[in-house]
This record gives C-alpha cells, sequence and structure tokens, in this order.
C-alpha cells in the first residue's frame, strides 16, 4: 500500500474535493483522483462517492478510513524514530 495513494483518499475525504485535496499536496486534481482510483483498485473498494459537488465517503470508505490514518500515522513515527537515531530532534510543537 502506498502512501501518496493514502494521503490522497484521507484528504479528498476530509475535504470533500479532489481539488482542495491536490492543494493540500501540491498534485493536480486529476493526480489525486488517479492516487484515489488506483488505492479502490488496489484494495477491490471504491472508497469515494463522486459526483458534481465533490466527493464523499462510502461505507467502505468510512471503514477503512480510521486504518489509513493510523497507517500514515504510523509511518510518520517510523520517520521520527529514524531521525531521532540519526541525533536529530523531531516532532511537533504544540
Amino acid at each position: 500500500m502506498e502512501s501518496a495513494r493514502c494521503k490522497a483518499f484521507m484528504y479528498a475525504a476530509d475535504t470533500g474535493s479532489f481539488t482542495k485535496a491536490a492543494e493540500r499536496l501540491n498534485y493536480t486534481p486529476s493526480g489525486v483522483s488517479q492516487l484515489v482510483g488506483a488505492l479502490e483498485n488496489e484494495t477491490g473498494l471504491t472508497l469515494l462517492r463522486r459526483t458534481r459537488k465533490g466527493v464523499t465517503l462510502t461505507p467502505d470508505g468510512e471503514i477503512l478510513l480510521p486504518a489509513v490514518r493510523e497507517f500514515l500515522e504510523k509511518e510518520n513515527r517510523i520517520y521520527e524514530l529514524a531521525a531521532e537515531v540519526k541525533g536529530l530532534l523531531v516532532g511537533s510543537v504544540t
């Protein structure tokens, strides 16, 4: 499972729009659509309902989205740990 596909799906679901997701990711809307389509093909599930007004989660998408968020959080943690091992301080300031 490719993280770019997961990020495209998550941001499209969060914003309700391929265009807004593309702005966040610095991609084109068609690129985001292709990434989400590739994730849908990979999983065999329809994750987003596409309309002229934007996108909404399907029931399958609602089930998968929390796992995608967890996957991306774990991926980020791997990079943080790798930076810590290298002696760099990484994290977010709140």
